[in-house]
């Protein structure tokens, strides 16, 4: 009878295990769905959403934010109208605070980094070059550092990694050209 009892007890451990087993494998398969999914929604809200009335504030205004030539403290500088100058500055906040949600919910895996990374690396990492004084001007205003930290973060591991990307491979064994 002890031995009964002990088989049964054996066996529903086993089920037990193999459902956890399972329920775990399966709540895992929908968390990572639903991590693109919520990376897609995202980059579909930014590209249709507010990224291009931003972006069309910079443009109208001679602002370029990905000529590695230009810089926000050059670029505002050369803006006489205030109106204009303020236009900027907003475009600019907007724009740096859109990829700072970004960061956060990467950070927090709420989102794929490899796919933000295809769709948003260049841009990303030109933006956050460009803007970089306008963020040392917010830190210092706030006297907080922690002002776009995870979009700064981001942009520079995003930029090595566009940098190992863009080097020429070498191979072992054969000629340098």
């Amino acid at each position: 009878m002890e031995t009964l009892d002990l088989i049964f007890k054996a066996i529903t451990l086993a089920i037990v295990s193999f459902s956890a087993v399972t329920a775990y494998r399966t709540l895992k398969k929908f968390h990572e769905w639903n991590r693109r999914k919520s990376t897609q929604e995202i980059l579909k809200d930014l590209v249709l959403g507010d990224y291009p009335k931003f972006s069309k504030i910079l443009s109208e205004n001679n602002i370029k934010p990905f000529d590695k030539k230009r810089f926000y403290a050059k670029d505002i500088s050369t803006l006489d109208d205030i109106d204009i100058k303020n236009n900027v500055i907003y475009a600019t906040r907007n724009i740096a605070n859109l990829f700072e949600f970004i960061a956060i919910n990467i950070k927090n895996n709420t989102i794929d980094d490899e796919i933000c990374y295809d769709y948003l690396g260049f841009m990303y990492i030109e933006f956050f070059r460009w803007s970089e004084e306008y963020i040392s001007e917010m830190r210092k205003e706030s006297n907080d550092n922690r002002i776009f930290n995870n979009f700064e973060e981001k942009a520079v591991e995003w930029k090595q990694r566009f940098d190992m990307e863009i080097v020429p491979k070498k191979v072992p064994g054969r000629p340098k050209l």
